[in-house]
């Protein structure tokens, strides 16, 4: 199994689908969501220069 970590920065990286209209992505202050205008409309995670999280999702 390979961990990428998902850390703030000026590109944004996309983790996902959040919901059928918006988008679940990293952005420079976090993890946030992106609506398909390309508006991010709420941040879920503040992350700080030196956090580095792992996330893993999975479906049942």
């Amino acid at each position: 199994m390979t961990r990428l970590p998902i850390v703030g920065g000026a590109l944004p990286t996309t983790l996902g689908w959040y919901d059928e209209k918006r988008l679940l992505i990293s952005t420079a202050a976090g993890i946030g969501i992106m609506d398909l205008t390309g508006r991010v409309t709420e941040t879920l995670l503040k992350l700080g220069k030196n956090s580095e999280i792992y996330p893993h999702f999975s479906a049942t």
